[in-house]
Order: structure tokens, then sequence, then C-alpha cells
């Protein structure tokens, strides 16, 4: 109870959303992105599975599952992941960092219009969801960001982000995990 007030201001939300993105967004080489240009069907597999099959496999559990559950699942399925938790996870694995990367950045811009047309899809007999309004605001925390970030790598900031990667990666991985604690309490 003495969290409510702090755990319903949007703005931050909003805001730790919109950092998250871009220390991600800041830390992306443009080299990564090319490389999975080069060879995209990797990248087209992992957009392929984060974007339609994840979303897809949770609809037999709508059968059993109690509606307030399905939907707490569905949309954990359908949001994509974070550079963050994808790059530190692929490295983990010896993976392919560009196909990570690249994957992440494309789920992401697409989530903009993904999410909110998905969750009306799927969820509208249990959420009204304004799919019209939910789009620039996404835009604004997700896309803005990361255009934000590749544009202060490209005025010179790229050294310094490259030289706090890990930083940055961490600082993410906080953010995350602030929002997870938010969305939990």
């Amino acid at each position: 109870e003495l969290w409510k007030p702090l755990l319903e201001t949007r703005s931050l939300r909003s805001g730790i959303v919109f950092v998250v993105m871009w220390a991600m967004g800041v830390t992306l080489r443009p080299d990564a992105i090319q490389k999975s240009l080069s060879k995209p069907l990797p990248t087209l597999l992992a957009i392929c599975t984060s974007v339609l099959l994840v979303p897809l496999l949770t609809l037999p559990t709508l059968l059993w599952l109690p509606d307030r559950l399905f939907g707490g699942l569905f949309v954990t399925a359908i949001v994509p992941c974070t550079l963050a938790s994808a790059s530190v996870w692929t490295r983990n694995a010896g993976g392919n960092d560009s196909v990570a990367m690249m994957t992440t950045v494309v789920t992401n811009l697409a989530c903009v219009a993904v999410v909110p047309i998905g969750i009306m899809l799927v969820l509208s007999s249990q959420v009204e969801v304004d799919v019209v309004s939910q789009i620039p605001k996404l835009f604004t925390i997700v896309v803005l960001p990361l255009v934000l970030a590749q544009f202060v790598r490209r005025m010179g900031a790229d050294r310094w982000a490259d030289r706090n990667q890990s930083r940055l990666s961490l600082l993410a991985q906080c953010g995350m995990l602030v929002m997870v604690t938010f969305g939990a309490a």
C-alpha cells in the first residue's frame, strides 16, 4: 500500500522503459546489423518465432487456464525480449550475437503495432485495447529511444558506448528487473 502511488506513476514506468531501450540501442553496433542482413535466414526465423510462434503456442492454454492467467501468459508471450537479456543469454550460450541483436531490434520496433493488435485480437473479450492510442505511446518509449541512441552513436559516442557496454547492459537489466518488480507488486 505504501508503494502504490509510485507503482502507478505512468511517467516513471515509461521513463524506465525509455532508458532501457536507449541503453540497448546505444550499444548496438552497425556492423552487427550488416552481419545479420548478409545472412538473413537465422534472423527471419528468430523474428517469426518471437512474433508468431510463441504467442500462438499459448492459445491452447486458453482452454484450461482462467482468463486472467491466460491473459498474462499471452501478453508475456507477445511482448519481445530486450537486447540486454537476449544478448547476455546468446553470448553465454556461444550463439550468434548479431542474430540476437537484429531480432531484438526488429521485434521491439514491430511491437509498436504487433502488441496492441495481438492483444486486441486475442484478449478483446477480457480487456478493451485502444490500438490507435497505444501505437504512439509505444513509439515514444520503444522506437524513439532506439533512434536517439543510434544518433548519439553516430555523433561520436560509439567508442564510449562500446567501452561501457557491460555497464549499459547492467543498467538495462536493472531497469527490466524494476519493471518486473513493479508488475509483480
